[in-house]
């Protein structure tokens, strides 16, 4: 009994592949142009994550991106998977009306939160309101103060090079904070004043 239920799941599995390869046999065809890692029948990629929860699978193929030209390829058991860190990639994927509906398995890697990546309605809606204040004839304004509070920030973090790890997020809070209320409401902080920033960053987000 035990054998024929074995037979009976291979024959399952062999002919669903098969009914994959030959119906989406383009898609296949254009995959194996792209390099990755190895790809079994069915799981495809999947094997890599066995036991491991959705972070370090990202943190592990995200590592190929180092090793392998972008964009590289990984199957997600029949769902293709293109990974890539060229910002020209990136574009042709915002600019593209069929790519707004994002795919369900997004949400598997927790990549459903934010405005990119936020589901094609809500997306949609946020394009159009978001559209007129990052035009390039507002944003090329705020150019000359990004770059100013830059210079200054790196000034900042020199105080710890060579010290103690410490943490980024309240260190470029300071960044933010201040290229904000230069933009906005033309206020200057007193760049060179650290301690002063720090606090009054702090304080902002309470």
């Amino acid at each position: 009994m035990l054998q024929l239920l074995l037979v009976f799941v291979l024959i399952t599995g062999v002919t669903y592949y098969l009914a994959i390869r030959r119906s989406r046999k383009r898609l296949f065809e254009l995959m194996d142009t792209y390099p990755g890692p190895f790809d079994l029948p069915l799981i495809g990629s999947t094997y890599i994550g066995i036991g491991l929860n959705s972070r370090t699978v990202v943190e592990y193929l995200l590592k190929f991106l180092h090793t392998l030209p972008s964009p590289f390829r990984a199957w997600i058991g029949p769902y293709a998977t293109l990974l890539f860190d060229q910002p020209k990639h990136l574009a042709v994927i915002l600019n593209s009306q069929k790519l707004v509906q994002k795919s369900f398995f997004q949400k598997f890697f927790r990549f459903d939160k934010g405005v990119i990546n936020a589901d094609h309605v809500l997306w949609r809606v946020l394009r159009k309101r978001l559209g007129p204040p990052f035009s390039n004839q507002v944003v090329s304004g705020f150019v000359p103060t990004f770059n100013e509070q830059a210079d200054g920030q790196l000034d900042y973090l020199d105080r710890f090079v060579g010290g103690e790890a410490v943490d980024m997020l309240p260190k470029m809070s300071v960044y933010a904070l201040s290229s904000t209320l230069v933009n906005l409401f033309q206020v200057k902080l007193h760049s060179r004043d650290y301690d002063f920033c720090e606090k009054f960053a702090e304080n902002s987000e309470k």
